[in-house]
């Protein structure tokens, strides 16, 4: 019989709308791409967004376990507060810990981490500071057909470890920020051949300083998978986001699309939709509305493994909006995480963004620009010990931009050298 499963659209609106996971320090190897669900495990809540985790072996044997991990940081960064004009240079260390409480059972799973990072500057003591993460992510079955998944997660962190602008490619420079979120989902097996998966998100995202607009989203996504071969999928999906704006603006932004995934020998994934999306925006602060706006939707995504390597790499255009800065823009994501062992000991990692946004005023207008990029390798000295070197390279260019004063691009490099802790060799994100 052919088994059946949900479709890697499932996982890629999950990861739109699941709740990020933190970045840790500097080091930030590749999460591994999610492998196909069988037919009886629900689907992922979160896809490979993690600045700093490793795969958990699939080998080890079910039950419950503790995952302590350690990273000790030296780096040197450019533009530390990522400002234009450019700050100061300096070097600086850092040192993240990490303790997950985790479950594993043939059907389901269940993780709760804490994880604490401290950042040390020997000269520009007005940016040392300590981010915090709590996450929780858990998931199984609810009846024969029914698999559920729940998650939450509270962020006491700054800009640029924050990780709903990291997922959304939005940089801004490094001001305090406090975050909290839930989700929670099912996947119901309609038929032998078809499923049919709802989710929904919360997400607050508050700043402590600085012009920006403390941010409330909700969501709610629904993807209908029908099974046409064996490894080929037919799809309808669909959104809805209201953001919400502290006293400037309620957006609303929703797409309807119609896809198709395939899974290939490899276990590696394709998949691609398309469709139609709207904005609307109603001011709080003006007594003026702009019209509903409506565009293009399109997303393609390609998920899993070649060879021993790993690779997610993700598209979309659609209507967006920007945490923090009180507007929906007409936004071309990409995401890439990469992984690629050479020999027994090292590992070539990548993982990045660029997201390229217009006005919904003027769409065919000059774009605004925000690159995030860590390039790194990773050496295992032992089964838990490894050290990874890297290099962060973040831009914002808002040249493009119709009403920013800002035309000079904010810059910001880090290299760092990392000492990581943690269980089979490798550091694991705290989702």
């Amino acid at each position: 019989m052919t088994r059946r499963h949900p479709s890697l659209a499932v996982v890629a609106l999950a990861a739109v709308f699941g709740l990020a996971a933190p970045a840790l320090a500097q080091y930030r190897p590749s999460e591994p791409p999610p492998e196909p669900v069988p037919e009886a495990a629900p689907a992922p809540t979160s896809a490979p967004e993690g600045r700093a985790s490793v795969q958990t072996p699939a080998t080890r044997p079910p039950g419950w376990s503790w995952e302590p991990a350690f990273v000790l940081d030296a780096s040197y960064e450019e533009n530390v507060a990522f400002t234009q004009p450019p700050g100061p240079n300096e070097m600086f260390g850092a040192l993240a810990a990490s303790l997950a409480r985790v479950r594993r059972g043939p059907r389901s799973s269940f993780r709760l981490a804490v994880t604490g990072v401290g950042y040390l500057y020997p000269q520009l003591h007005e940016w040392d500071r300590v981010d915090a993460f709590a996450n929780l992510r858990t998931q199984g079955p609810l009846s024969r057909r029914v698999d559920g998944r729940l998650a939450g997660n509270y962020d006491f962190a700054h800009t640029d470890s924050e990780g709903s602008l990291i997922n959304s490619g939005v940089l801004l420079p490094l001001v305090r920020t406090q975050s909290a979120g839930a989700g929670a989902g099912l996947t119901w097996r309609l038929a032998r051949r078809t499923s049919l998966a709802l989710d929904g998100t919360w997400l607050q995202v508050n700043f402590e300083s600085g012009p920006y607009i403390d941010t409330a989203t909700w969501g709610g996504a629904i993807v209908l998978s029908h099974q046409v071969a064996r490894r080929d999928s037919l799809l309808l999906l669909g959104n809805f986001t209201r953001t919400d704006y502290r006293q400037v603006s309620t957006q609303d932004n929703s797409y309807a699309a119609v896809g198709y995934s395939h899974d290939f020998e490899t276990k590696l994934r394709f998949d691609v939709a398309g469709g139609v999306s709207r904005s609307d925006t109603v001011s709080t602060s003006l007594p003026v509305s702009l019209a509903p706006a409506w565009g293009p939707y399109g997303s393609a995504g390609l998920t899993g493994h070649i060879s021993r390597a790993t690779l997610s790499f993700r598209y979309s255009h659609g209507y967006q909006p920007t945490i923090g800065l009180g507007v929906s823009q007409v936004t071309d994501n990409l995401t890439l995480s990469a992984t690629v062992p050479i020999g027994r000991r090292f590992d070539l990692l990548a993982n990045g963004a660029l997201s390229l946004r217009k006005s919904r005023i003027a769409a065919s207008g000059p774009s605004e620009k925000d690159w995030d990029l860590y390039t790194g390798a990773s050496c295992t000295l032992s089964r838990r010990l490894r050290l990874v070197g890297g290099y962060r390279f973040r831009t914002r260019d808002q040249s493009g931009s119709l009403v920013s004063e800002v035309v000079a691009p904010v810059r910001n490099n880090r290299a760092s050298l990392s000492l990581v802790y943690g269980e089979s060799g490798g550091w694991r994100s705290s989702h």
